[in-house]
């Protein structure tokens, strides 16, 4: 036989559990009898993309352009973005003497390679690769003097959308 405690106990959770269920429902109702009711689904997939660089390497002394391998992106972006690649160098400097150093460009063919943009369809498959070059005139080379010489490319990428 249940107490008057414990009714009153069932009866609360009786209640709440008809508040919740009423709660979890939308409902809509007519005076014509017809009902119409949206719900949104969202779903989200995160652009990713990686970027491949060349491997440190030795110049050889005395070598105008050498190819120093490929810079590439691969990944999955949406169609309205792309992902910005820029290149900064340092000029080569002597390790024992900063005073010792020298310029060199950085070329893809046989242009200036200051950066590039690759957009979604680019990334298919296995992207578009960039043959970067190091290019140290002969006459810089005529100029330089003996020493251990260390210069640092830095590449940046950026996803971004399109304009």
């Amino acid at each position: 036989m249940e107490t008057g405690k414990k009714r009153k106990k069932r009866a609360a959770g009786i209640v709440l559990a008809a508040a919740v269920l009423a709660m979890s429902v939308c409902t809509a109702y007519a005076a014509d009898g017809s009902q119409s009711q949206s719900m949104q689904l969202t779903i989200q997939k995160d652009a990713s993309y990686t970027m491949s660089i060349p491997k440190s390497q030795n110049i050889v002394f005395g070598t105008v352009d050498t190819e120093i391998g490929s810079l590439s992106v691969t990944g999955e972006i949406g169609t309205k973005q792309e992902v910005r690649v820029s290149v900064d160098t340092t000029e080569f400097t002597d390790t024992a003497d900063a005073g010792n150093h020298f310029p060199f460009a950085l070329w893809q063919g046989s242009g200036v390679f200051t950066g590039k943009t690759w957009s979604s369809k680019e990334l298919e498959g296995s992207g578009t690769p960039v043959l970067l070059t190091v290019h140290i005139p002969s006459e810089t080379w005529g100029k330089t003097s003996p020493g251990t010489y260390r210069a640092v490319v830095t590449f940046a990428a950026e996803l971004a959308d399109t304009q």
